[in-house]
């Protein structure tokens, strides 16, 4: 496997953490089935890796396409969308255990954050 700090530095790369968010950040609102089912004014099927959405179908568009069905208002933005489920999620540390739970990569993310932090 390939090491993706070596175009970094020497000197740097112990400093470097690169973590992705695998297809889109979006896919971690999958992940809290409560502030989705609010957001939609519906209940959809829970996800139980939302991490492994289709990129052929991104976690957005889903999320779109899931709003245009369910709302009755006019689909905001992906911007201000994502803006406002996020800081739903942000405003309850349950919601943000429920996606360290189900998202392995948000999960690495996090636990790397903290073993940075200890440091």
């Amino acid at each position: 496997k390939a090491d993706p700090r070596k175009p970094v530095p020497p000197e740097y790369r112990d400093m470097f953490h690169p973590h992705l968010a695998v297809h889109e950040i979006e896919a971690w609102i999958f992940a809290v089935p409560q502030v989705l089912n609010e957001w939609l004014g519906a209940t959809i099927k829970p996800f139980p890796n939302p991490e492994t959405i289709n990129t052929q179908h991104p976690p957005a568009k889903l999320l779109e396409e899931l709003t245009r069905l369910h709302k009755q208002s006019k689909v905001p933005k992906k911007r201000i969308m994502a803006q406002r489920l996020f800081a739903k999620i942000s405003s309850q540390e349950a919601y943000v255990n429920e996606i360290y739970s189900k998202c392995k990569h948000f999960k690495a993310f996090v636990d790397d954050l903290r073993q940075t932090a200890r440091r």
